[in-house]
């Protein structure tokens, strides 16, 4: 294995279990934004809902939308509650110990990642940065160009660095890239090829591989 330089982390559903609620409470914002913003029923906004979700998923979701209504949008719905999220203070001692640079991609907002870091207990400080999806200019992952940006911004090559990604497209865009890839999910399945290690969480990734 390439020496591993930097550690490129995904938040949601993997520095936390997406057990936990969050999808539910950001896809309920969703939903809300649309009955506010454009006063429709609360079927029509499930329906816009789904629509949006489902261009998301092909990275298609904010085709054609101005970069203010983008920023408005994102704002919104990454405004959830994560008060049930758990301290995890393996997680947050594991990362402390390693020497490698550590990055957060995110295609949540920068309010959304210093909410869920404080309330897993898992301090700001370590982390270099956190690439948000206004630094991304609202282009999702598994877009390469997400990636590519956040290596230029940081001064990293992608070669040196392992990614942790609850999402398996994401990691077929990371493999591509020539990263080493950690897939985070809770309820083990078998690997795709451009998966190079599955764990149950993070901190068992960071356990195992550190």
């Amino acid at each position: 294995m390439p020496e591993i330089k930097n550690l490129i982390f995904d938040l949601d559903g993997t520095l936390y279990p997406y057990s936990s609620g969050t999808q539910e409470l950001f896809e309920k914002r969703i939903v809300l934004f649309f009955q506010k913003k454009f006063g429709v029923s609360a079927e029509e906004a499930v329906r816009q809902r789904d629509d949006f979700m489902a261009r998301y998923r092909n990275s298609q979701g904010f085709q054609d939308v101005a970069e203010a209504d983008k920023k408005e949008f994102m704002d919104f719905i990454c405004d959830i509650d994560v008060s049930m999220l758990k301290p995890d203070i393996v997680l947050a001692g594991k990362l402390a110990s390693l020497p490698q640079r550590k990055i957060i991609v995110t295609d949540s907002t920068v309010k959304h990642a210093h909410d869920t870091l404080k309330q897993l207990h898992i301090g700001e400080k370590l982390f270099d940065e956190i690439f948000d999806c206004e630094r991304s200019k609202f282009v999702f992952k598994p877009q390469e160009e997400v990636l590519l940006n956040a290596a230029a911004r940081c001064g990293i090559r992608l070669s040196e660095c392992m990614f942790f990604e609850d999402k398996i497209k994401n990691l077929e865009t990371a493999k591509k890239l020539g990263m080493q890839t950690v897939w985070i999910s809770e309820i083990p399945e078998v690997s795709p090829p451009f998966v190079d290690y599955q764990f149950c969480s993070a901190a068992q990734a960071l356990e195992t591989l550190f």
